[in-house]
């Protein structure tokens, strides 16, 4: 299984890639902020067991 998911920034629009941890479940919600700009973000991350990888997605987070 792959441990890792990529989102899109939708602050600054860089591919960020992160790691994710299988102990948090099938569908995890978290706050992190981008490796390049610095800015928060909301990402979903949910597990597709068809195609056995994590897919995230980020919301802008305005602070």
């Amino acid at each position: 299984m792959e441990r890792t998911a990529s989102y899109e920034c939708p602050q600054c629009g860089e591919q960020i890639l992160m790691f994710v941890d299988p102990g948090n479940g099938d569908e995890q919600r978290l706050i992190e902020d981008c490796q390049v700009c610095c800015k928060a973000n909301e990402i979903t991350v949910t597990y597709d067991r068809r195609e056995k990888r994590y897919i995230a997605h980020a919301v802008a987070i305005d602070l």
